[in-house]
């Protein structure tokens, strides 16, 4: 009895170096990938990849010059720059973002929260299980990735932008954001900024709090409801409350992790766009 005792024993310790072992090399393969895409992101081009277009206007007729000249023959005319009624020509660019969405077709984004270590890059998949588990290269790892909730555009028609990261013990992904729960903290950090592929833009946050997630929905589409009321909402849930100088409140972003504090857990900040 003592001899298969002593046997189910270091079973179970080898059991646990393995997994610690591979827990810790996810770890740092994690961490390796996350530097990787970071260098990448930080060398694209800094102006935005939306085709906008540029003034053109037609020269006036009197500023045209005259010739009778005739054209030599077999010599190639002069490619002229088509433009529209309008008096703009349409300048297509390439989208910077480009590299890293022949990496991973599922980039959508970038996250950075001021005074914490949250700095990632964001995917979207058809469901919000699949990156759980998988990095930026699609690899299993035990860290997963940030990813935004599957109903979410990620632009301008999204009322509620939802993300989503683990709350990793050695402080990456979404693990800083336990630094709201301290007031002082909450006060003096209050920028979240999120890039699309195309453009750019701030939340102030303006709410901190954790709930069981027996216990909430996320809302996305406010087609038939209030999103003020929603804001409202999210500011009584608040540990915290911080007065908003906002003049109409156009999206919400949330960041969503675990959190210990209640059964099945969750922290969650939401920021409100800036004017």
């Amino acid at each position: 009895m003592r001899t298969t005792i002593k046997v189910i024993s270091i079973i179970a310790i080898i059991a646990s170096i393995v997994w610690i072992g591979f827990y810790v090399s996810d770890l740092v393969e994690s961490k390796n990938t996350t530097e990787e895409i970071r260098e990448l992101y930080s060398k694209l081009p800094v102006e935005s990849s939306t085709p906008e277009p540029s003034s053109s206007p037609s020269p006036e007729p009197s500023l045209v010059p005259e010739t009778s000249e005739e054209p030599v023959e077999n010599e190639p005319a002069e490619e002229e720059v088509p433009v529209d009624t309008t008096g703009y020509v349409i300048e297509l660019r390439r989208n910077p973002n480009s590299e890293l969405l022949a990496i991973n077709h599922d980039f959508t984004g970038w996250i950075k929260v001021g005074g914490t270590a949250v700095d990632y890059p964001i995917v979207k998949h058809s469901d919000n299980d699949y990156y759980l588990d998988k990095d930026f290269y699609g690899n299993e790892n035990i860290a997963g990735s940030i990813y935004m909730d599957y109903r979410n555009f990620g632009n301008e028609l999204d009322g509620n932008i939802i993300l989503y990261g683990h709350n990793m013990k050695n402080g990456t992904m979404f693990n800083s954001l336990n630094d709201y729960k301290d007031r002082e903290f909450f006060d003096e950090n209050t920028t979240i900024t999120f890039s699309n592929l195309y453009n750019t833009y701030e939340y102030e946050i303006f709410s901190v709090y954790w709930v069981s997630a027996n216990d909430y929905e996320l809302k996305v589409d406010f087609k038939n409801s209030d999103l003020k009321e929603y804001y409202e909402e999210l500011s009584e849930k608040s540990l915290f409350q911080r007065e908003i100088d906002i003049d109409d409140i156009t999206q919400i972003i949330t960041l969503a992790t675990c959190s210990y504090e209640v059964d099945n857990g969750r922290l969650m900040v939401h920021g409100v766009l800036k004017d």
